[in-house]
């Protein structure tokens, strides 16, 4: 028997903050994945292989698949299949997702790993159970549904959805630096952090609904420029406003970060060549501090299957 999936990164989040006493966030899924592979044999050695794909670079890291491992005990266990069954699994990862840079890295191995459970035993769950699943496991993000949604990273449950925005892509700034979300979180200054913010958040989740309603890219990157800056007393970016700057000049929609991660992306048309926005950037010499400038696409959400079909 085996199972496969995949399941997209994310690249920051347009939004996040408090709604009320509660924190919320609004992700985008892009065109990196993480994939898992189950196979069921006697005395599975598990590998476990991160895989990273810039231009004609590749490389693989050895990662550890703990959080994956306990994504695919808790499918086990919502289907009443015996425990020991996971004794015969080997889990084999190949991600594309940077690692500790706030692009879900973490969130895309355990969603993959939960999809290929569920193809490995021949069961279905909705998008919105794979997200609570997963937030039992550690914070996570709103990719495994298709739509834009507001999400609750805690608890996993979506709190609205959007819809979708086409035609966009963005140019990831990606430092050497690394931060873990999970002990960000558990600083004792992140909350009252992020209620100091709620009302600009607040207001920017506003803007940015407008902005999927009335399909006004200028105010989606309005709305994601706001919630980055309100973000600094958190988890600083280094040059914020000078990437804010170089967006502005160049006629780009906005920026938005890993609220607790280290990138940031600046928001342009999926046809927009973009040589012009880095060369820019290298000339203020943002490039010492953000040593890999690339290009994604924004894509839908949602965990793949071996045929490309959705969960």
């Amino acid at each position: 028997m085996r199972g496969y999936a995949k399941c997209p990164a994310s690249c920051g989040e347009f939004v996040q903050g408090m709604i009320g006493n509660e924190e919320y966030l609004c992700s985008y899924a892009v065109n990196l994945f993480s994939e898992v592979f189950l196979e069921e044999r006697k005395n599975a050695e598990e590998e476990d292989l991160i895989r990273r794909v810039r231009g004609n670079e590749k490389k693989i890291y050895i990662r550890n698949v703990k959080k994956s491992r306990l994504a695919i005990r808790k499918v086990f266990e919502k289907f009443d299949i015996p425990q020991e069954e996971l004794s015969n699994i080997s889990v084999k990862i190949i991600s594309e997702v940077p690692v500790s840079k706030g692009m879900g890295s973490s969130t895309a191995d355990i969603g993959a790993a939960i999809g290929a459970a569920l193809d490995l035993i021949g069961k279905k769950m909705t998008p919105e159970e794979i997200a609570v699943m997963a937030a039992s496991i550690e914070p996570t993000d709103s990719i495994f549904m298709q739509e834009n949604v507001i999400f609750n990273p805690v608890k996993g449950q979506v709190k609205e959805s959007i819809g979708t925005i086409d035609g966009m892509k963005v140019l990831v700034l990606e430092p050497d630096r690394y931060l873990n979300t999970v002990d960000l979180r558990k600083n004792r200054s992140y909350r009252e952090a992020k209620m100091k913010n709620r009302e600009i958040i607040e207001n920017a989740f506003r803007l940015l609904k407008k902005g999927f309603t009335e399909n006004d890219k200028k105010m989606i990157g309005r709305a994601c420029t706001a919630s980055s800056l309100a973000n600094e007393n958190i988890c600083r970016k280094e040059h914020l406003k000078e990437i804010i700057s170089v967006s502005d000049e160049m006629g780009c929609y906005g920026v938005n970060i890993a609220h607790s991660g280290t990138i940031a992306a600046i928001l342009v048309d999926s046809d927009r060549n973009c040589d012009d926005i880095k060369e820019k950037l290298r000339e203020k010499g943002l490039d010492r501090v953000y040593s890999n400038i690339y290009t994604l696409d924004m894509i839908h959400g949602g965990i793949r299957g071996e045929d490309g079909g959705i969960y």
